[in-house]
């Protein structure tokens, strides 16, 4: 009777572990670097081409990330399963020590922390008050794109991330209202701007009781580089009505898309 060849197969649980740690990791661990360096380079460009491009922005372009996202990454997972389990054992090779395989995590996770200190890159918010309901409601997660002004200037309507003026450690989210050289008033809740009312099919008004100071406004003409903004929710807002216009230099970004709320239907809502 004839032994069966050895095989000589690697427990595939340590492969699933690196994978899991960082995406390509596995495939080194079992020896295998070329194939898990470019899974890592195609899942880091998924995700870095659809900010680029802007898509993310997008409620298509937005779950399309997460689909492909997630798709590359279970297949990195399994794909260094299948070689851990079904291949026979590599010669281990230096880039496959423990010591190499923790120096090459390291190294992973100082490039994320180096991409995400980018400006490229959008910053996640998380909505600290309803003073922008319904638009965005109380602690949800919405991206804030650090690019959307540079270059370009932004423009009515748009849901801005900007240091608050009276604590610049504090970060305020509005909706621009009037920009540069624009008069504005409001009257009875309804704001003008350049004489003519704006659509304010956004805002809210809560509380019908009229107080001078919130529900009514002198004219004013925004200044150079500087901007108007209120709060969607207009009774529980603190905004230019009260503290002035915000300068462009104060702007830090544009709110775009809700990443995360409560109320799962509001997932890729865009602003």
């Amino acid at each position: 009777m004839k032994d069966r060849p050895a095989h000589n197969k690697r427990w595939p649980k340590p492969a699933i572990f690196w994978s899991l740690l960082v995406p390509g990791l596995g495939h080194i661990a079992v020896g295998y670097p070329a194939r898990g360096i470019a899974l890592s380079v195609l899942l880091t460009a998924t995700y870095l081409g659809q900010i680029y491009f802007k898509t993310i922005y997008t409620t298509s372009g937005f779950f399309l990330l997460i689909v492909s996202y997630t798709a590359i990454y279970g297949y990195i997972i399994f794909d260094a399963w299948r070689l851990s389990s079904s291949e026979p054992q590599k010669e281990k090779r230096w880039f496959m020590r423990l010591d190499s395989l923790i120096a090459f995590g390291v190294l992973a996770c100082l490039s994320s922390f180096y991409f995400d200190s980018l400006h490229f890159i959008p910053d996640e918010w998380r909505m600290p008050s309803s003073s922008m309901s319904d638009a965005i409601l109380l602690n949800e997660h919405f991206l804030v794109d650090l690019t959307a002004y540079s270059p370009g200037e932004p423009d009515y309507g748009d849901v801005i991330a900007f240091l608050f003026p009276e604590d610049e450690t504090k970060l305020f989210i509005k909706r621009i209202i009037a920009k540069p050289g624009d008069l504005v008033v409001i009257e009875n809740k309804q704001v003008f701007v350049n004489g003519a009312p704006i659509d304010d099919s956004h805002a809210r008004h809560g509380d019908t009781a009229f107080q001078a100071r919130r529900d009514s406004m002198p004219a004013m003409t925004v200044a150079p580089d500087t901007y108007f903004v209120l709060g969607d929710n207009r009774e529980e807002s603190y905004d230019s009505r009260f503290f002035g216009t915000i300068p462009k230099n104060k702007i830090l970004g544009r709110a775009r898309i809700i990443l995360w709320s409560d109320t799962l239907s509001r997932i890729g809502k865009t602003l």
